[in-house]
């Protein structure tokens, strides 16, 4: 039963980012799980501290919902899973701690995501919109920020890309920053990296993809369903 939501005391205890799953980060996060009808559906919510050595700390909060460990696994049930968090769109981790380290980031800003998860790795939503927080932080004492070989610029208006689909040809190892302005809310996608970049309305934001995957690869709006890039790397 759905509305059944367990709230059992959640695990305080710190997390060192070095104790990740690694393999974790395979999963394809893009089935969702949708909650709409319930009356009280989980909440999420997460503030970052940048730790002055090239990492953070984030305090993750939590309603009408049960975080249990990711592994070992367990089949799904309503109301419970863990969270995926997201540094700059790509998915660095899979954890039911409230309380999370991550470390190795580069100086400047960084954007963080946090979505509700259930056991076997869908999203929950709400009317087809992943259940998310995001927040940003200021790095220090990292290392330098890593320079991009190309830049593509997109914006969106009323539905449509202003000046059409951007295409690049780029080397492998070489890295694009793209830069992307929408007039509502919206994720970008970019298929095979499995990278998202959370869009707010109006304000420009920014991923960097560092092109390690040869092949042809589009981004895509994940709400509208339509391509706005095309990366091809050789």
């Amino acid at each position: 039963d759905e509305d059944a939501m367990d709230h059992d005391a959640m695990d305080e205890d710190a997390m060192d980012h070095d104790a990740m799953d690694e393999d974790a980060m395979d999963h394809d996060h893009g089935e969702l799980v949708d909650v709409s009808g319930l009356d009280s559906p989980p909440t999420v919510s997460v503030t970052a501290v940048a730790d002055g050595n090239g990492g953070a700390v984030l305090e993750i909060e939590v309603s009408n919902f049960t975080l249990v460990p990711v592994s070992p696994p367990v089949a799904h049930q309503p109301g419970q899973g863990h969270a995926h968090v997201y540094v700059d769109g790509a998915s660095v981790a899979m954890v039911h701690e409230t309380t999370v380290a991550i470390d190795d980031l580069t100086d400047g800003h960084h954007n963080i995501r946090v979505t509700l998860a259930t056991n076997d790795h869908r999203e929950y939503a709400i009317k087809e919109k992943a259940i998310a927080a995001s927040t940003s932080v200021m790095v220090t004492g990292g290392q330098s920020a890593v320079m991009a070989d190309h830049e593509i610029t997109l914006e969106i208006m009323g539905g449509e890309i202003m000046g059409g689909i951007q295409r690049l040809e780029m080397s492998t190892g070489e890295v694009v920053a793209i830069t992307v302005t929408s007039d509502i809310d919206e994720l970008l996608h970019i298929h095979a990296y499995d990278l998202t970049l959370e869009l707010m309305a109006g304000m420009p934001a920014t991923l960097l993809v560092e092109a390690n995957i040869p092949g042809v690869f589009e981004g895509e709006l994940h709400h509208a369903g339509f391509q706005v890039l095309s990366l091809e790397v050789s």
